[in-house]
């Protein structure tokens, strides 16, 4: 995905970006296009060849990439820095991912938030998480 958000989408060009053999890429391939971050579109009838083209769950998958990036630059760069630098075009400065609260946008860490059982959490598993006293707020 990396390499696709940077502008690859040629079966090639992920073959060599990434050193890989064809049958390991193609099977890697085929299941991000399952998953549905990437769509494949033809672009050659003989022999048939497709594009991988990022999708709008793909594009939304990016902001877990560069937050693991980001990660990554604190804890595990070494001494010459990260190996690459996110710039934001709109204001022209480099910059890195946060994770901030979407009503007053203030960071948030880990010590300042509490999970809640959502209305999509299975049934037949409710009564053992609440039994745990990690979700604030059930009954």
């Amino acid at each position: 995905m990396r390499d696709a958000f940077y502008g690859l989408t040629r079966f090639d060009q992920f073959q060599h970006s990434l050193g890989m053999s064809r049958n390991v890429l193609t099977r890697r391939l085929n299941s991000i296009v399952e998953t549905g971050l990437l769509e494949r579109r033809k672009y050659q009838d003989r022999p048939e060849r497709y594009d991988y083209i990022v999708t709008d769950m793909g594009r939304d998958y990016w902001k877990v990439v560069t937050a693991m990036a980001t990660w990554s630059d604190v804890w595990l760069s070494g001494p010459d820095g990260p190996p690459i630098v996110l710039h934001h075009d709109t204001c022209d400065h480099n910059t890195t991912t946060r994770v901030v609260c979407a009503n007053c946008n203030i960071e948030l860490k880990l010590e300042d938030v509490s999970a809640t059982l959502g209305p999509g959490y299975p049934d037949k598993l409710r009564s053992a998480a609440k039994a745990t006293g990690f979700f604030r707020g059930t009954d």
